[in-house]
């Protein structure tokens, strides 16, 4: 259900598939590394760890190194950060007078460390330690990192999407209900069984409570993107139409909730997806017609185009702040540039009949745009003149320039009541 490059390390391939495993591969050698099979259910917590329990949906290399978190962008980490380093720079000074400080050896340690690792990766021992992290998101509300180590993906939970639909709710505590009563029921019937099975069946506590309401309370997640500069931030979409900014770093926080307020039944989100140029600014497509443009430091969409079907996926362009693709579950696309048009589409084309599309991509490259359908089948198009001329004389700052314009049109849009 998803597939994605390493971007840093080329043959490494990474695919997040229905049965919640996530599997990463080396084209080189054809080797894969599987998750792990095994699912741990902790009742007294009413954790689940291991592989994804349900589908996975999304799952994408992230770069192992933590960036820096800027002060003005999240002061409490980068509070933390400071400490930590602090704390460091503290106990290195404690062991530089005790004399135990080994600057030297530790040194050399690294340097043989390197050319050993140098030397098993020539013969190809160890390929894909230190390639990357992976980031995956499932049907099951949670959201893990994998590290790949040898013959395997060792998974961490970072958090786990809590559901907000009352329905959600209600239904867990009549579930809830309802195991009570069978519980009551086994009760009376078992007087004349054994002690030790009238213990088992009375031993329905709160850690069972608990294993169900965590089942039943999730929030389904059907998409991810991971910022392109401020990589510890990442947006993940749900079943309930919600729109969450969370941070990777200490343990998983979610920093902001975006909703379609106007909606009145939320519907799915398929596709977030951040700005490469402008850093505010991201895209929502899902099941409500709609595609979104959003600024992160907004709790609403700033723009909103409806495109008459479900939308299956929309992308950004590599070369410009302001051209978007969509592709619709009527077989059509959509190209928008908002420089140019901030309210209608540069170009709509019917792709196919007789089948939904599911992706679109821009090449990296070329003025190329390539779309996947429901069947399996794959269309390239050449992008026309009127919606190439992007790629000629511009630089990173006039397209930023050009995102602000959007905004303050979308602002002074708001502010007439239109």
């Amino acid at each position: 259900m998803s597939i994605d490059w390493n971007k840093k390390h080329p043959p490494y391939l990474v695919l997040g598939l229905t049965n919640g495993v996530v599997c990463s591969f080396d084209i080189r050698n054809q080797v894969s590394t599987m998750s792990q099979a095994k699912i741990e259910f902790n009742k007294q917590k009413g954790e689940v760890k291991g592989k994804h329990t349900d589908v996975v949906w999304s799952a994408l290399w992230e770069e192992e190194t933590i960036s820096t978190i800027s002060e003005e962008d999240d002061a409490l980490m980068y509070q933390r950060r400071q400490l930590e380093k602090e704390v460091e720079a503290d106990t290195r000074d404690e062991m530089k007078k005790k004399g135990s400080y080994k600057a030297d050896s530790e040194q050399k340690k690294e340097e043989i460390q390197i050319l050993s690792n140098t030397e098993s990766e020539r013969h190809g021992e160890g390929r894909g330690i230190g390639v990357g992290l992976v980031l995956s998101v499932g049907g099951d509300g949670r959201v893990v990192r994998w590290r790949r180590e040898k013959d395997r993906m060792i998974p961490r939970d970072i958090m786990t999407i809590q559901s907000e639909s009352v329905e959600s709710q209600a239904k867990a505590a009549e579930q809830l209900e309802e195991e009570k009563e069978k519980v009551g029921k086994s009760l009376i019937q078992d007087v004349t069984g054994s002690p030790s099975q009238q213990y088992s069946v009375a031993a329905m506590d709160g850690s069972d409570e608990q294993a169900i309401i965590f089942q039943q309370a999730v929030s389904g997640c059907t998409c991810l993107d991971i910022h392109p500069t401020r990589t510890h931030l990442i947006l993940v979409g749900t079943e309930e139409g919600n729109i969450y900014k969370c941070t990777k770093a200490y343990s998983g926080e979610i920093l902001s909730q975006y909703t379609i307020s106007n909606k009145k039944n939320p519907m799915p989100i398929y596709t977030v997806c951040w700005n490469k140029i402008h850093p505010r600014v991201f895209l929502t497509s899902g099941a409500d017609w709609n595609v979104y443009l959003w600024d992160h430091t907004q709790q609403e969409p700033q723009l909103s185009f409806p495109l008459g079907s479900s939308v299956g996926d929309v992308c950004w362009s590599p070369y410009s702040a302001t051209v978007f693709a969509a592709c619709t579950s009527e077989g059509k696309v959509f190209v928008y540039d908002l420089s140019i048009n901030r309210q209608e589409q540069l170009c709509e084309q019917l792709i196919v009949r007789s089948s939904k599309l599911t992706r679109i991509s821009f090449s990296l490259f070329d003025p190329i745009l390539a779309v996947a359908d429901e069947k399996g089948n794959v269309h390239t198009f050449k992008l026309s003149p009127n919606l190439r001329r992007a790629f000629k004389n511009s630089t990173v700052e006039q397209e930023i320039e050009k995102m602000e314009s959007v905004l303050d049109y979308a602002t002074r849009c708001k502010e007439a009541g239109i």
